[in-house]
């Protein structure tokens, strides 16, 4: 997380638009594919081994049904709060 998060910083993404998009029920949460795919989008997915994904995947895991979900808001929130950014600043 300490390479995303500094290189969310020093290009000052914007991350919950991509997520958003995804996101068509607006609850919240994507698939892991879905997170994956913004991630590449980010291109922060290349910074990351896949263990590391698969540890981002379980840290921010949520149960929708029977499906198995990623938390993006949580995700975002804790990428802004370790870059010591404020979320609603472009």
């Amino acid at each position: 997380m300490n390479v995303s998060r500094w290189q969310v910083k020093k290009k000052q993404l914007q991350l919950f638009p991509l997520f958003e998009d995804y996101d068509q029920l607006n609850i919240g949460s994507i698939t892991r594919s879905q997170f994956h795919r913004v991630l590449l989008e980010l291109e922060l997915e290349a910074l990351l081994s896949p263990q590391e994904i698969r540890v981002l995947c379980q840290r921010f895991h949520q149960n929708i049904g029977h499906r198995h979900d990623v938390n993006y808001i949580a995700f975002c929130q804790a990428v802004y709060d370790a870059a010591c950014m404020d979320k609603r600043l472009p």
